[in-house]
């Protein structure tokens, strides 16, 4: 997704205080993380109406719907793409992301599978397909697919959290540590990151520096949802 993280930014977001799973990061086919959906729900209304069997508008009005979190109206016009154009692989990833984020993850990777038969160096889809395989239990395949995801696009932030994530299930926290901080460095303004960093410290027992990393939440994300939760978890493990 991107927004090029969505899971949506991924997936579902986990509360604090239950300390359960962490943000997973998709990858969409389509703008901007940062553009204006509402302006981009209007553009593409506009579009569809003029030429209602493109199936780029198709597409991309189904991209606008996802990014507003309605991954089960998305999935219709995903489809409708697919119909028109049996090639287009975009619409088979974006198609895959609404589903994982349905929690309809066989599904997901049918449509993603062909996603990347359509285009093999599809590296959004590779790193979808990891999340996909992770939520399905097969974690080695997941982790193929994501180290793959980056060899074709270096410096893929999404793909080294998601890579952290797979660490982090196996409680090889060190090296999931090591994938957070990689995807931080490649782009210090993803909120999620800072706050999968921060559950991995606490693991670590190095409460210390996890604080710091809760503190980069904050302070970045002071629009999420879930900030009275960090609050009251950042109070209980004594952060200064």
């Amino acid at each position: 997704l991107h927004p090029s993280s969505f899971l949506s930014h991924h997936t579902s977001r986990i509360t604090v205080l239950l300390l359960a799973a962490l943000v997973l990061s998709l990858s969409i086919a389509a703008y901007q993380r940062n553009a204006v959906w509402k302006d981009e729900m209007s553009l593409w209304t506009d579009v569809l109406k003029k030429a209602p069997k493109k199936a780029r508008a198709l597409n991309s009005f189904g991209f606008a719907v996802l990014s507003k979190g309605n991954s089960k109206d998305a999935v219709n016009f995903f489809k409708q793409a697919i119909k028109i154009d049996p090639n287009y692989s975009d619409a088979y990833n974006n198609l895959g992301v609404s589903l994982i984020n349905l929690g309809e993850y066989e599904k997901a990777l049918s449509y993603i599978k062909q996603a990347i038969k359509i285009y093999p160096l599809y590296a959004d889809a590779h790193n979808n397909l990891a999340v996909a395989l992770m939520a399905t239990g097969k974690a080695e395949t997941a982790l193929s697919h994501a180290a793959y995801a980056i060899k074709i696009k270096p410096g893929y932030g999404d793909a080294y959290n998601t890579i952290g994530e797979l660490y982090f299930q196996k409680g090889q926290y060190n090296d999931a540590l090591y994938h957070f901080k990689k995807a931080i460095e490649l782009n210090n303004s993803v909120v999620s990151r800072y706050y999968n960093a921060a559950l991995t410290l606490e693991k670590l027992n190095r409460i210390n520096d996890a604080c710091n990393y809760w503190t980069k939440y904050i302070t970045i994300g002071e629009k999420e949802p879930d900030l009275k939760n960090v609050y009251e978890h950042m109070k209980n493990i004594k952060c200064q």
